[in-house]
């Protein structure tokens, strides 16, 4: 059985729109969408605003907490709210991109370069990147796989 979705699940999950490679792209998505909701329903709050402006320019778990309090608040009395965003919070967390694999990036080789018998692999669902900004007057590629 999977932790409920409280607001400092919710609050944590926003801090991954500030993570590069986090979420992947559809986790970027999730997580922009559910950043956007939490933002609209708050606008005109100023309090909440200056902690979302907080969270933005610090992006650490402590800038994140006076959100915790007011997320809590509002999803105790706006119960379609708090089911819209634990929804968001659901399949943010089911999306499982929060991989980030890169082998063999941004090379530059003076001469020839042989790359044999590579291999990438991943028990989970991760943004992978092989070969890629290579340079070099001549590439000799062998057997390149990527699994997950």
């Amino acid at each position: 059985m999977s932790d409920p979705i409280t607001a400092a699940t919710i609050a944590t999950l926003l801090l991954m729109k500030f993570t590069e490679g986090t979420a992947g792209e559809a986790g970027k998505k999730l997580v922009t969408s559910l950043w956007d909701k939490i933002a609209a329903r708050f606008q005109g709050n100023k309090q909440v605003e200056r902690t979302l402006a907080t969270i933005e320019t610090e992006k650490t778990p402590e800038s994140a907490q006076p959100l915790v309090v007011y997320l809590g608040e509002e999803m105790k009395y706006a119960p379609d709210f708090a089911e819209e965003i634990r929804q968001l919070a659901i399949a943010l967390q089911n999306s499982k991109s929060v991989g980030k694999m890169e082998m063999a990036t941004d090379l530059k080789v003076r001469g020839s370069l042989e790359a044999k018998d590579m291999t990438q692999k991943s028990a989970e669902p991760s943004d992978m990147t092989m070969l890629k900004a290579v340079e070099a007057e001549n590439i000799t590629l062998g057997n390149l796989t990527q699994e997950q």
